[in-house]
């Protein structure tokens, strides 16, 4: 793959480009800040020394001596201790006083707006003089009583500002680079710590790909998204295995349930073909093959009502079904054999008929299969009882029986398509596993619910709920 296509590059990309939208402006708004902090710090500082040389001039200027300040030593030194950059100029340009600095790098007055300076409004503005020496200089105006105006002009370097501000600036040239890219080496870290659960994803996806459905990703002990996402993945491979299980199992379990009767059949064919017989022997081997295609058919229906329930494609038609008149004509069915294998049946029901809402087609395949398989596992002699009960807004019905029963580990399984508890005699009972597995299913869409309890070798109870 492309580095620059990789996620973990594009998130480091995003990371350090929010990171320069945030620094960047802030480190922008830091240095102008200072800067206009310091320059009016020492706009104010220039503002108090402009001040302080009008008054030390108030002398010259009330007895119009202002031409004469150059001939006093003491009143120079008085100007220097102020600042090393003081200018006093007339009004029509005549210069009365010129510090030092000045008089090696002097002012330039095309740069001043005189005519704009009053008593109450000075300028501040920034100059270069020589070689880039900046200078912050402010202008006043001083006045004579009886002599013409003058200017007084004090400086400050603005190496006293620019000295920070460079230092400042150099400090957040090597700064700013140095975070991303120390911000970018434990983001590129932390990326692929976060990634590297997807990386473990893809790995594993691929050998599941292979067919290799053990396969789990190890939990991770966060409890974040990707630490979901983990347990998601592994609870949907899980799933996924017991399916293909199930498919696997169902494809075996249809193919031998298919291939009884057609060997069967085939075998009676075979036997049919080997020599002339009497139509009587025809009849009995046709007969025969009968039984096994009615199996099939059986079989193959059943699997197609399972199918249809697990697509949500059944229709039921809903009608008010009295339990007490249904199960009454179930019992009857079964009285012949009941009594052929001397089976002691006994039928309670309340006094009043309940009735509910459901499918009587349906219903009746339910109880069919349920009191068979109590007939079927149920020894000679043995005992059968069925209770039908109202209990508030359910009806229930009991099924209990004396037969064989059912191992508790094997209950969870028991309404699984194909199962069998005892698979010695399936062949014997001849049923083909999809029972009680469509006894469940008739349930669940009638929005019951069905519980077995059982013991072995005493006998199994099963309740079935139904939504009056």
């Amino acid at each position: 793959m492309i580095f620059y296509k990789n996620v973990r590059f594009k998130l480091i990309v995003w990371y350090l480009f929010i990171l320069c939208l945030i620094l960047i402006p802030f480190s922008t708004y830091l240095y102008y800040s200072l800067a206009k902090s310091l320059r009016e710090q020492l706009d104010y500082e220039l503002k108090a020394k402009g001040e302080e040389v009008k008054n030390i001039l108030d002398d010259y200027m009330e007895r119009n001596e202002i031409k004469f300040l150059t001939k006093d030593r003491g009143m120079k030194a008085r100007l220097n201790a102020v600042s090393e950059y003081i200018h006093i100029r007339g009004s029509n340009g005549y210069i009365i006083y010129r510090s030092e600095r000045f008089k090696k790098h002097p002012l330039p007055s095309r740069h001043f707006n005189f005519d704009k300076i009053t008593p109450e409004n000075s300028i501040t503005q920034s100059i270069v003089l020589g070689k880039n020496k900046g200078v912050r200089v402010i202008t006043l105006l001083a006045r004579e009583k009886k002599g013409p105006d003058c200017f007084v002009q004090v400086g400050l370097p603005l190496k006293d500002i620019n000295y920070p501000l460079n230092r400042l600036l150099l400090t957040l040239v090597i700064a700013i680079p140095t975070t991303l890219i120390i911000s970018s080496l434990f983001g590129w870290f932390f990326v692929y710590k976060s990634l590297n659960p997807i990386d473990e994803i893809t790995k594993t996806a691929r050998k599941i790909g292979d067919g290799d459905l053990s396969q789990r990703l190890k939990q991770l002990k966060s409890n974040d998204e990707v630490g979901r996402l983990v347990e998601t993945f592994n609870n949907m491979i899980s799933k996924l295995e017991e399916s293909f299980k199930q498919i696997r199992q169902f494809t075996a379990d249809v193919s031998h349930e298919l291939r009884t009767p057609l060997t069967i059949m085939k075998g009676e064919v075979e036997v049919a073909l080997r020599k002339r017989r009497l139509p009587e022997e025809y009849e009995k081997i046709m007969n025969g093959i009968l039984e096994e295609v009615e199996l099939l058919t059986k079989i193959v229906e059943d699997l197609l009502f399972l199918e249809r329930a697990e697509s949500g494609v059944i229709k039921l038609n809903q009608e008010e079904i009295n339990l007490n008149f249904l199960l009454g004509n179930i019992v009857e069915q079964f009285k012949t054999i009941m009594e052929r294998k001397k089976l002691d049946f006994y039928m309670h029901v309340e006094p009043e008929d309940i009735v509910i809402n459901g499918d009587a087609m349906q219903l009746r395949k339910l109880f069919l299969n349920l009191l068979d398989n109590a007939i079927k596992y149920t020894d000679e002699g043995g005992k059968i009882n069925l209770s039908i009960l109202s209990t508030g807004k359910y009806a229930k019905i009991i099924l209990t029986d004396t037969g064989i029963g059912i191992p508790e580990k094997e209950l969870f399984y028991i309404f699984k398509r194909f199962y069998r508890v005892d698979k010695s005699r399936a062949g014997d009972t001849g049923g083909s596993g999809l029972g009680l597995s469509i006894c469940e299913t008739i349930v669940r869409v009638h929005n019951g619910r069905i519980e077995v309890e059982s013991i072995p070798n005493f006998g199994s109870t099963f309740k079935v709920f139904l939504p009056r």
